[in-house]
């Protein structure tokens, strides 16, 4: 759900608040998409304007965006590159659902700036198992910060030339919002939260036999049917009636 007047979609990906598009649309610079259309017959696509990074998807609920990181390379054919990656001051922060590899021979990876220590990973291999499965020599080093593990994959012939998209997920370590418990919709927005009519949704109630679901603002309540004990109470008096005439 993005503000009033403005668009909620960039090709086939939601662009809800606090991110958005175009001026009084996001929260502030950091939420700022940019939808840009690179061919006629190809989908726009969203970039966040500051870290100029693509999105894939954007999950309110979970206070997660998934981006398309940059690949860097060296020693690969002469297509070497020498990119950082820098969330410095920004809202985002590298989720644990991440693995951070280094592929090929001989590389060294690291996240710097994580107080109070250095994570990351190195790869090392001989002239002659470049194509082997093995895990030899793949070192892994342990974030005790956050208790997660950096794996590093075994090394791979990157002779090939086969390239592809990594992607990152990202969480927001500002402050987050979520609907209470009842109601649905986007919190960061007024009036954004909507309650949820938990007697129109199966299994989401559990009311039965003689009462009847009545929704209440974040919740439900179970009231007797009247209709259902007129119809019961008529029922056993026409039974008691032939019972009589038996």
């Amino acid at each position: 759900m993005a503000r009033p007047n403005c668009t909620e979609t960039c090709g086939n990906i939601s662009i809800p608040f606090p991110f958005g598009i175009g001026t009084g649309c996001y929260m502030n610079d950091w939420f700022s998409v940019d939808c840009n259309k690179t061919t006629a017959d190809s989908p726009s696509r969203a970039f966040l304007s500051r870290i100029n990074m693509e999105v894939f998807k954007i999950s309110i609920g979970s206070s997660v965006v998934r981006v398309n990181s940059p690949i860097i390379s060296s020693g690969c054919s002469g297509r070497g590159a020498n990119l950082s990656f820098d969330m410095t001051g920004s809202p985002f922060v590298f989720s644990s659902l991440n693995i951070f590899i280094a592929m090929g021979c001989n590389n060294r990876a690291l996240l710097n700036r994580i107080e109070p220590e250095i994570v990351g990973c190195t790869s090392t291999c001989g002239a002659n198992n470049l194509t082997s499965s093995s895990t030899e020599g793949v070192t892994l080093y342990s974030d005790a910060k956050n208790s997660d593990a950096m794996y590093c994959y075994p090394p791979v012939n990157l002779t090939s030339g086969r390239w592809g998209l990594s992607t990152v997920t990202l969480y927001s370590n500002s402050t987050t919002c979520r609907c209470k418990w009842g109601y649905d919709g986007n919190p960061y927005l007024p009036d954004g939260c909507t309650d949820i009519d938990e007697c129109k949704i199966p299994r989401r109630n559990w009311c039965s036999g003689m009462t009847k679901c009545v929704n209440v603002p974040g919740w439900y309540k179970c009231e007797l049917d009247k209709a259902k004990i007129t119809f019961l109470s008529k029922f056993l008096s026409l039974n008691s009636f032939f019972l009589r005439n038996l």
